[in-house]
């Protein structure tokens, strides 16, 4: 979408790519804000994922495939595809001829006009189903998470409390006890 504006003021003023451009802009739009839909919703799938498979592992073994997980992508790139079906028809464009050179205008449609579109859609589906619950959901995941973590660090610090000292062989200590073992043979050879 920015390359194309871009494009848009960097190119000539050739007629037939300017009019290419303005009518490209109003169909990639919805495809690029569903995508950004898409990707917030593919990281708080994400997120479930990591919270399951952590938090509640023996739910997680059975929950977390990849088979389901295919499954979620494939319903989520679904979503996405009817959640950008209004943004398609929410804006047109119209030819004018100004001083006979054809002209492109973006304009709304009669939906894109309509004030229960703009309320229900873009204040209330798009901020809600976009920022609001996926940030909310994300977060307390989130939360969940790192308290999850912080008890099994905490019962793992316990448990190397209470259980037995281990004798730890590392070569060095090998070699030390060798070169102990040779000098004391030879003080009794002598």
């Amino acid at each position: 979408l920015t390359l194309l504006i871009m494009f848009h003021y960097i190119l000539p003023t050739n007629l037939k790519v300017n009019i290419f451009l303005k009518i490209a802009l109003i169909y990639i739009y919805p495809i690029v804000n569903s995508l950004q839909a898409l990707s917030v919703w593919i990281t708080l799938a994400f997120t479930v994922d990591r919270y399951i498979f952590i938090c509640h592992p023996y739910i997680g073994h059975e929950f977390c495939k990849r088979k389901r997980a295919f499954i979620v992508l494939g319903c989520l790139f679904l979503i996405a595809i009817v959640y950008c079906i209004p943004l398609f028809l929410e804006k047109t464009y119209i030819e004018v001829e100004i001083l006979n050179t054809k002209q492109i205008f973006h304009t709304y449609s009669k939906l894109g006009q309509n004030k229960y579109f703009i309320y229900i859609y873009h204040l209330f589906i798009y901020s809600t189903f976009v920022f609001f619950v996926p940030f909310i959901l994300i977060i307390v995941l989130n939360i969940f998470l790192v308290i999850d973590i912080i008890k099994s660090n905490k019962r793992h610090r316990e448990l190397n409390i209470y259980s037995k000292p281990s004798v730890v062989v590392t070569s060095a200590s090998v070699r030390k006890s060798t070169t102990t073992r040779r000098s004391s043979f030879s003080i009794l050879r002598t």
